[in-house]
């Protein structure tokens, strides 16, 4: 047969071609990042990380501010006589001093202020926490575009030189000149979809770029899929999670910033001690005391958005105490643990098999029982897996992150 030579010699060039990763390769020339490495430094020059930390001292700012007496007033006044008939009389001098005392001063603004504290370092961590969560899948999606950027360089070389060869065969008259088109049409989608896949890897690391604060260099290292941890760790069926923990802090310090407006839509008082001397030399001491008139200001506006900020936290902090946030997490847990094997199941068993598959069309194809559309419809398969693998493994790292931050709980 005419056609066989061709074939052997589509195969030959096909041999060692770029379905296998180039990974090792390049990791020789490229240096190599982690994502502890990249989230390390992140930490530290993230502009992103740094408005987490103004943000919490200005929350605890607040709570400081909340939580303080106001300043005391002096009042100092000298008098000095202008006019007089006959002699001159004496300066006279009056000096006061007054403490505005609320009611909410006499212990619930310093409870407040201690919860405020409290509540800001909680805040801090499950901040920094997501941050590091979005950090860990921006790099998860710039190492699963770049990978996958590999592998269709590797489908498009090998489609390249497989259409070459069926082309001189379809020039020969050894096959349809329209199976020739089909094979030069799925060539040039594989190069269109190649560009458009660069570009989002630049946008991608364009992205971490921006949040990390800093240039990602090097090759990135395939993030791990660490094992998560048991149900009962997670609180799903026992134990207090930090964002369960954070929730009842949340109520408490709603309760008592509610307290605190009730509180102060009483009168403020202010007392005063004064001192007087008069231009007969007489010494005057002074006790008195001065109260604002509520006519117009109680306090309603803060008292009614205390109180519904109060009804709110009272319902998050039921739901997370109650049997539906566990089951939430218990669930989204499973999902992530399902979506898990299914990747693993990928990696292990489902490129592998595809791999044979195409080692023993190749093997058909060179002695001259193969189709070339067989072959290729394999290589497709192949491609088609490895798309779904960097598919899936991206979306089980998005559902771990929301299971994370649902939790407050890093593994």
């Amino acid at each position: 047969m005419r056609i066989k030579p061709l074939y052997k010699a589509a195969v030959a060039l096909m041999m060692g071609c770029a379905y296998f990763p180039l990974v090792a390769a390049l990791a020789s020339a490229t240096p190599q990042v982690t994502v502890d490495e990249l989230l390390d430094r992140a930490l530290q020059e993230s502009p992103v990380a740094k408005e987490i930390e103004s943000k919490i001292a200005s929350q605890r700012a607040l709570g400081l501010q909340a939580g303080a007496l106001e300043n005391p007033t002096v009042d100092a006044e000298v008098r000095i006589p202008t006019s007089y008939a006959a002699d001159r009389g004496s300066d006279e001098i009056a000096v006061s001093l007054s403490q505005p005392v609320r009611v909410s001063d006499l212990g619930v603004r310093q409870r407040v202020n201690r919860l405020v504290q409290a509540a800001a370092s909680q805040d801090e961590k499950i901040e920094l926490l997501a941050f590091s969560q979005k950090v860990k899948l921006g790099y998860c999606k710039v190492w699963a575009l770049s990978r996958r950027e590999t592998e269709l360089k590797s489908y498009l070389e090998t489609a390249g030189r497989v259409e070459r060869a069926i082309g001189k065969a379809a020039a020969a008259g050894l096959m349809g000149t329209g199976e020739g088109l089909l094979f030069k049409a799925e060539a040039l989608k594989a190069r269109y979809e190649l560009a458009a896949l660069s570009a989002d890897v630049k946008r991608a690391r364009a992205d971490l770029t921006k949040l990390v604060g800093f240039s990602v260099q090097g090759e990135l290292v395939r993030p791990s899929l660490a094992g998560l941890p048991s149900a009962q760790n997670l609180g799903s069926l026992e134990g207090v999670l930090p964002a369960e923990s954070r929730a009842q802090l949340a109520l408490r310090l709603a309760r008592e910033q509610q307290r605190q407006a009730e509180l102060d839509a009483f009168p403020k008082l202010s007392p005063r001690l004064g001192y007087e001397r008069t231009n007969d030399k007489t010494d005057f001491l002074g006790i008195g005391v001065s109260f604002e008139l509520p006519f117009f200001d109680r306090g309603q506006g803060e008292r009614l958005a205390r109180g519904a900020e109060a009804r709110a936290a009272e319902k998050t902090a039921a739901y997370f105490a109650g049997p539906g946030y566990r089951e939430e997490v218990s669930a989204l847990r499973a999902s992530v643990e399902s979506a898990a094997a299914l990747v693993e199941g990928y990696e292990k068993e489902i490129l592998p098999t595809l791999r044979e598959a195409l080692r023993l069309e190749e093997q058909l194809f060179s002695s001259g029982n193969g189709t070339p559309s067989r072959l290729w419809q394999v290589l497709r398969e192949l491609s088609a897996a490895q798309s779904e693998a960097v598919e899936r493994l991206v979306r089980v790292y998005v559902d771990r992150v929301e299971l994370t931050i649902l939790t407050g709980t890093d593994f």
